[in-house]
């Protein structure tokens, strides 16, 4: 019995190991090892199984499955280092720095030295010098003024006439009316032609510059009432020289004149129309001693420049002997 009990538990391992193996053993035999087991179940089921039999062998991992895990773990270490200094650096460090910038400290300008004695009495007297000068200034110019007013006459509107000498320096008569007054002015009384328009001054008065002798008109502009100026001509010189017949080649000439002169001239020709002078000189006084002045006969005439007039006036010529 126990040989036949024996020769079916043998033919049951065969059989069931023909079939996928042998799973546990006889039932009167030990049991298989852990390690038997494992290799005969192995075999049993193929390859698919074997992955799972080698991950519990190796106790759950593979090698290159650590180190993964290791140099993953270093690159997450390494990263979170680089993100924590640059946070310290950002938000510690640079605003260290920012507060260690040195500031520039503006100092301020030096008050100015209180000026001497000496400065300050200069200056005094500079400033005295300066009013003074001025002072002399307006003086003299408004003696001027007042000299001008004395040769001519200032027109105030409306006035049926005036009167103004000529005078070439004088520049012309004055016409008065309220402060930027229009005014127009012709030598026409129609108006037909315009000798001048203009606008009276902050003094309200306006120069007629120079008319000629004769008669001027002016008005305000767009009123009918018109003045009438009379433009006398300038007074002449009446230059007088005495002469004899005969005098001396070192002789001192003299001679009179009215009005104001700029300066004469003393003249010798071979004629009376004085077209080719044979000698002339040039003073600004009333006499002039001759010089140079070969003997001989002459013709001989004295001319002044007018101020007033602008223009020269002459002496008949008269004869004389240069001995």
């Amino acid at each position: 019995m126990a040989r036949k009990d024996d020769q079916n538990s043998a033919q049951f391992d065969t059989g069931f190991g023909a079939a996928g193996g042998t799973f546990g053993g006889s039932a009167g035999g030990a049991p298989k090892s852990q390690a038997a087991q494992g290799g005969e179940f192995s075999s049993g089921f193929g390859g698919g199984t074997n992955a799972v039999s080698q991950i519990f062998r190796d106790g759950g991992t593979s090698p290159d499955d650590k180190r993964r895990k290791v140099m993953m773990g270093l690159i997450l270490g390494v990263a979170f280092t680089i993100v924590a200094a640059s946070i310290y650096y950002f938000v510690f460090d640079e605003g260290d720095f920012a507060r260690e910038v040195p500031t520039v400290a503006t100092t301020p300008a030096p008050a100015p030295a209180p000026a001497s004695s000496a400065d300050t009495d200069e200056k005094k007297a500079d400033a005295a010098a300066k009013t003074t000068d001025a002072a002399e200034d307006s003086v003299a110019e408004t003696e001027e003024d007042e000299d001008l007013e004395e040769d001519e006459e200032v027109v105030s509107a409306p006035s049926s006439s005036g009167s103004y000498k000529y005078n070439e320096v004088g520049g012309g008569p004055l016409v008065s009316a309220p402060a930027g007054t229009a005014i127009e002015v012709s030598r026409m009384q129609d108006f037909s032609v315009m000798y001048m328009t203009g606008t009276t001054n902050a003094a309200g008065q306006l120069r007629i510059p120079n008319p000629p002798p004769g008669k001027v008109y002016w008005r305000v502009a767009g009123k009918p009432e018109v003045t009438e100026i009379t433009i006398a001509p300038p007074a002449k010189l009446n230059i007088g020289l005495k002469i004899g017949s005969s005098i001396g080649a070192t002789e001192t000439m003299q001679w009179t004149a009215d009005g104001e002169v700029a300066h004469f001239r003393l003249e010798f020709a071979g004629e009376p129309s004085f077209g080719n002078l044979a000698h002339s000189f040039s003073t600004n006084k009333n006499q002039l001693t001759l010089s140079g002045v070969n003997p001989g006969n002459y013709f001989v005439r004295v001319g002044g420049l007018n101020v007033a007039s602008g223009r020269w006036e002459y002496t008949r010529g008269s004869s004389v002997e240069i001995k």
